[in-house]
C-alpha cells in the first residue's frame, strides 16, 4: 500500500522527522538526536500518484528459463488484448502495447498509457489488467518476477532491440518490484492461432491501479483463467516464493 506523499511528509515533520530523499521506493527521514548521530526512518510512499504511463516488465534470466512468452490483457475500464506472441492483437497502440517477443533471456515489456485512458474514460476510478506467462523454449528453475515503473510527462518510445519502452523528456515517479513467481507450464512449442485458442499458461494475477490514490496492487492470482486443453497443465494460482 502506498500513502499520500505530501501528507506523509507533513505527518513525519510534526513528529520531528526531516525528509531527506526517496530511497528504494521509500521516503527517508532523519532527525538529530545528538550532534554525532542521526536516526533514520523509512516510510512507504505513494510514488505512482498522477503518473501518465505504467511500464511493466516480465524479468527472467538464464537460471530461470529461455523464451518466456507472455499474455497481458486490459480488463477495465476498457477491454483490450490479450497481447503477446502469436495473438491477433500483438500491438495495441491506443491503451496497451507490447514490446515484442524476446526469444532469449531478459525481459518482455508492456506499456499502459494511463494518460490516454484517463482522457477517454474520465469517470474511470481504476485500471485493471491481467498477466500470465509460459516457457516456450526451455524451463530451468521456472522463476520470474515483474517490476513496474511510473512516469509523469514525456513521450514513451519502443526500444525494439531490447524489447523495452523508454521515456523521453518525462520524470520517473517511482518503481516497484513484485514477488517472485514460479512459472510451471513447460515448453510446448505452440501458442495458438487466435484469441479463442489459448496456449495453457500460468496466471500471474490481476493488477489494479487506483487512479485517484495512485495505489498499485496485485492480487497474486487471477480469477479469470483461460481454458486448458492439455491434461495436467497447471493453470491456476502460481507458486509464490
Amino acid at each position: 500500500m502506498f500513502y499520500n506523499l505530501s501528507t506523509t511528509i507533513q505527518t513525519q515533520a510534526s513528529l520531528g522527522w526531516n525528509f531527506e530523499k526517496v530511497e528504494n521506493c521509500k521516503l527517508k527521514f532523519f532527525k538529530d538526536v545528538i550532534k554525532t548521530r542521526k536516526e533514520k526512518r523509512y516510510v512507504e510512499s505513494n510514488t505512482f500518484k498522477n503518473v501518465d504511463y505504467l511500464v511493466f516488465r516480465y524479468n527472467f534470466n538464464i537460471e530461470n528459463g529461455k523464451d518466456l512468452d507472455t499474455r497481458t490483457e486490459l480488463i477495465s475500464p476498457v477491454a483490450r488484448g490479450p497481447i503477446g506472441f502469436s495473438r491477433n492483437i500483438n500491438y495495441d497502440s491506443q491503451y496497451l502495447r507490447w514490446g515484442g517477443d524476446n526469444t532469449n533471456y531478459g525481459v518482455e515489456c508492456i506499456l499502459i498509457d494511463l494518460k490516454k485512458i484517463k482522457e477517454d474514460f474520465p469517470s474511470a476510478t481504476e485500471v485493471v489488467f491481467k498477466c500470465g506467462a509460459w516457457w516456450y523454449s526451455q524451463r530451468t528453475d521456472g522463476n520470474m518476477n515483474m517490476n513496474a515503473e511510473g512516469y509523469k510527462g514525456g513521450v514513451m518510445t519502443l526500444d525494439g532491440p531490447n524489447y523495452n519502452f523508454i521515456n523521453q523528456g518525462g520524470v520517473l515517479q517511482g518503481t516497484y518490484s513484485f514477488q517472485t513467481v514460479n512459472i510451471q507450464v513447460p515448453p510446448l512449442g505452440s501458442a495458438g492461432t487466435n484469441d479463442a485458442n489459448f496456449q495453457p499458461y500460468n496466471d500471474i494475477g490481476l493488477f489494479t491501479y487506483n487512479i485517484e490514490r495512485g495505489e498499485l496492487s496485485w492480487n497474486g492470482v487471477s480469477n479469470i483463467s483461460p481454458p486448458s486443453t492439455i491434461p495436467g497443465i497447471f493453470n491456476g494460482p502460481p507458486n509464490l516464493l
